[in-house]
């Protein structure tokens, strides 16, 4: 047997006779009309129509994800951020690079991304919408949404500026009255590499937050942020997972295209 919450509409017909347009109704076809199909069902169809588009932004956005991470190397995040790590630690040294090193290479660039994904997935939601009209501190000198990427893209600002935004979210701050992010995602003793002040240029800074808090240029202009609060926060977790599943090897030769 089927149990389930039982749900009554109650019509109250003296009333509603005394309403002008209903007035030559038999009682009959107007409870007809009152209790159609129809009428009932335009509200659940906008509900359905608007779970879809969701779900349908949802997979765009973790199609792009991937794209953007790992399904394309040579336009690789990650893989741009290991780079720059071995080119600024590695390259110009004689320094022995074992497989372990290399592993630690790609947990930081993988780190290094989860947290710009954190920023940006918490700035697109509701509840921390609320949070950022009222902290204005917040909004003006720390925010990637509406204040770093706009100052970075003003050439006044640099990698340095994110570290310290990454201390302040793994501290806290009573001045812009801010909490500690528990977890250790922003612990700055958590890494090595991602603590060089040279790590990324201005322009490589503006490329990745283009990438990901716009995907493409084009949506700069009427700042079309991507709405990452579509996704489950376990979504990011999976792409951690799977980010994991990757080595990086060191090539023996310089690779040359011909265009």
């Amino acid at each position: 047997m089927l149990y389930g919450e039982k749900r009554y509409i109650e019509f109250n017909f003296s009333k509603i006779k005394r309403k002008e347009e209903y007035q030559e109704q038999e009682w009959f076809v107007l409870f007809s009309y009152l209790v159609r199909k129809e009428r009932y069902l335009k509200t659940s169809n906008i509900i359905e129509v608007g779970k879809e588009q969701i779900a349908k932004e949802k997979e765009i956005i973790k199609k792009t994800l991937r794209e953007i991470l790992y399904e394309k190397p040579d336009d690789s995040i990650v893989f741009k951020i290991a780079k720059n790590i071995y080119d600024k630690e590695f390259k110009l040294s004689d320094k022995k690079i074992t497989q372990h090193i290399l592993a630690s290479i790609l947990e930081e660039s993988i780190l290094f991304i989860l947290r710009i994904f954190f920023i940006a997935y918490i700035e697109d939601n509701d509840i921390f919408k609320k949070i950022l009209e009222e902290n204005k501190l917040y909004r003006s000198s720390v925010s990637f949404r509406y204040f770093f990427y706009d100052e970075n893209t003003k050439k006044k600002l640099g990698y340095k500026k994110i570290i310290i935004i990454f201390n302040l979210l793994d501290k806290g701050s009573d001045a812009i009255k801010f909490p500690i992010f528990n977890g250790g995602l922003f612990a700055q003793d958590k890494t090595k590499y991602l603590n060089n002040e040279s790590l990324l240029s201005i322009s490589e800074i503006e490329e990745i937050l283009v990438k990901i808090l716009f995907f493409e240029e084009k949506n700069i202009k009427d700042k079309k942020f991507v709405k990452y609060s579509r996704l489950d926060p376990k979504s990011f977790g999976e792409l951690y997972e799977t980010l994991l599943e990757y080595d990086l090897r060191i090539a023996d030769t310089t690779v040359h295209r011909i265009i």
